[in-house]
Order: C-alpha cells, then structure tokens, then sequence
C-alpha cells in the first residue's frame, strides 16, 4: 500500500476525506514509512477510514469499519 499512499500524500489537500477500501491484507502495513504515511494522512485530512473486509487493523486517527461480505 505504501505505493499508493506516496501518490495520495502528494496530491492529498488539507481537510480532504481519506477512504480505504481493502480486504485488510496488506503486507507493509506495519513498516515505518507505510506507518508514517498513514500518520502523515490523518493529520491532514479531515475524516480517514480504513473500511475492511477481512483483517483489522488498529490504526491511530484512522475509523476502522468492518464490511461483512457473503453469509456465515
């Protein structure tokens, strides 16, 4: 995802709203730069939301909501 965040962070403008749409597995969720990326995002836009289908994530400043999808 850190890819894609570059480009967000670069076009991203202050109170902007941020919505990601993942199933939650992201490999470099957890490394420093995608982290920092994800920080720097938050603070400058208005609402960030994580919206998921499978694995959450705690995300600091980030809403995280989980999408059910088919039937259990």
């Amino acid at each position: 995802i850190q890819g894609a965040l570059e480009k967000l962070s670069a076009k991203l403008r202050h109170g902007d709203i941020v919505i990601i749409f993942t199933d939650g597995d992201i490999f470099d969720i957890t490394q420093p730069q995608t982290k920092k990326l994800m920080s720097e995002i938050a603070t400058k836009a208005s609402i960030c939301i994580f919206a998921t289908t499978h694995t959450e994530w705690d995300l600091e400043r980030w809403t995280t909501i989980k999408i059910k999808v088919g039937e259990d």
